[in-house]
């Protein structure tokens, strides 16, 4: 990529991080290139169920985990998190393009599940007038097979196999794998905290 600017936003709930979401960063990370890689938490989700863990575990989690991936330009991002209100991603989007300013490629990650949910998003049809969709194939939904220029500023959708990984969020507060899904600084964390049980 050769935009003077590009960038990566990785919103989620986060609640909690695992070696899917990790896995699928590396991945594109080792691909696309970006200058900065963002994890966005999401304050209140809007189309998933409650978050268990509070903002500041969810953020603590992160932080453990993304410290075990320190070969990677990784960082976060807590604006979400601190904004009265549920989580928009097109406020987000909004106040990086003006941060940012109109040349600047601003990516977002999503995958394929959140893709077909696209048209119940808050203000759907501007988003792609402010980033480009980085869509992830997921296990049973159909994979994107779009290859555009991420160098463009906005508007493109991109398809992109980051490996499948079967692993939720949802199965893992349930109890279903913790020991194969989670970075172990994030399990001692979820076991000191009480969490998910």
């Amino acid at each position: 990529m050769a935009a003077s600017h590009n960038i990566l936003l990785f919103g989620g709930t986060f609640d909690p991080i695992h070696n899917g979401h990790l896995n699928v960063a590396m991945a594109v990370q080792d691909r696309f290139h970006f200058n900065r890689f963002i994890f966005l938490p999401c304050k209140i989700p809007l189309l998933k169920d409650k978050a268990q863990a509070s903002p500041e575990q969810r953020l603590n989690m992160l932080r453990l985990a993304l410290g075990e991936h320190s070969d990677y330009p990784f960082e976060i991002d807590e604006r979400e998190l601190h904004r009265a209100g549920p989580s928009y991603t097109v406020i987000t989007l909004d106040e990086y393009r003006n941060e940012l300013g109109a040349d600047a490629s601003i990516n977002f990650l999503m995958g394929t599940d959140s893709y077909t949910q696209l048209p119940q998003w808050h203000e759907s049809d501007r988003i792609l007038n402010l980033a480009n969709l980085l869509v992830v194939n997921r296990p049973g939904h159909a994979p994107l097979e779009t290859t555009v220029n991420l160098n463009a500023p906005h508007g493109q959708v991109c398809g992109v196999d980051a490996g499948l990984h079967d692993i939720s969020s949802t199965s893992i507060r349930l109890g279903s794998n913790q020991d194969q899904a989670i970075p172990e600084s994030v399990k001692k964390y979820i076991h000191e905290q009480g969490l998910y049980r």
